[in-house]
């Protein structure tokens, strides 16, 4: 069936389409997608670079560039763990959207947007009041300036993966190149940001940098998704900044996470349609036990 539908003998989603069509669209997808993997590569990599030109010393460059590393190691988990999240609903998404139910996608990507962002900064808060422990435990006192940044590591990793999720509703209605542009300007307001930051301020610079330009591509994809017709909840937005609670202090934190768990059946972060399918899968998950 699916080498008929390429050929354009049957049905392609729940129109037909002429085989010429297809290609086009698969020729589209699959060029954004190869030059949005680029771009994130090259978000990637910028901070490294930005810290052996700016940095000073070429020794001392090199030592903010391990610490920079070090600090990567279990924020970079949350954002493959929101990555994987994107991956496991676009087919549902997609179903949904050939189906004409755009409330239906909107309202799930919701869920997982607020699910991802309050689900991290709970682990994030975990991780930060351990990690003393564990970088003591193995690592000894190499890397101390990571624990300073782990923070600020954190909430912009988060970031990427809210973005990562949020950009499916792009995929979905095939404006996939506006995430590209999003993903590109925010590399520009990193590098524009490294410049400016890392000869002040050094190591935080850089991370405070790329914790600004992933801050940036996510107001620009909220941006883009409203034009093409998902206008975020108040409570999605709030739910957004909930990962700045971890810039407050391993204390702060805490206790910001035991409020949010305790009001989050009162409306505030969830409406009573997410709270519904929440109770579902809960009991799902007793019953299973």
């Amino acid at each position: 069936p699916a080498i008929q539908a390429l050929r354009g003998r049957d049905l392609v989603g729940s129109t037909v389409v002429a085989s010429h069509d297809v290609w086009r669209k698969i020729g589209r997808y699959a060029a954004w997608i190869c030059l949005f993997g680029l771009i994130a590569n090259v978000f990637e990599l910028s901070d490294r670079y930005m810290l052996l030109w700016l940095g000073g010393d070429p020794m001392v460059a090199q030592s903010m560039i391990g610490q920079y590393h070090a600090s990567r190691m279990m924020p970079l988990l949350l954002a493959a763990i929101a990555t994987l999240i994107a991956n496991v609903t676009l087919p549902f998404l997609v179903t949904h959207w050939e189906r004409g139910e755009r409330p239906e996608v909107i309202a799930q990507l919701e869920l997982a947007v607020k699910g991802t962002a309050i689900g991290s900064t709970f682990g994030a808060v975990v991780v930060i009041a351990f990690a003393p422990l564990l970088y003591q435990l193995f690592f000894g006192d190499r890397y101390d300036a990571s624990l300073g940044i782990l923070p600020m590591t954190f909430v912009y990793c988060i970031w990427g993966g809210l973005f990562v999720v949020a950009q499916n509703y792009l995929w979905c209605c095939e404006r996939g190149g506006w995430p590209t542009v999003a993903l590109a300007l925010a590399v520009g307001a990193n590098f524009l940001a490294n410049y400016l930051l890392i000869p002040h301020l050094g190591l935080e610079g850089a991370v405070l940098a790329t914790l600004i330009a992933n801050g940036v591509g996510w107001i620009l994809l909220l941006l883009v998704t409203y034009r093409f017709g998902w206008r975020a909840s108040p409570s999605l937005l709030m739910t957004g900044l909930f990962p700045l609670v971890l810039l407050l202090g391993t204390i702060p934190s805490l206790l910001a996470c035991v409020i949010v768990l305790a009001t989050l059946r009162r409306g505030w972060w969830l409406n009573e349609r997410e709270r519904s399918v929440l109770d579902e899968r809960l009991a799902r998950w007793r019953g299973a036990v």
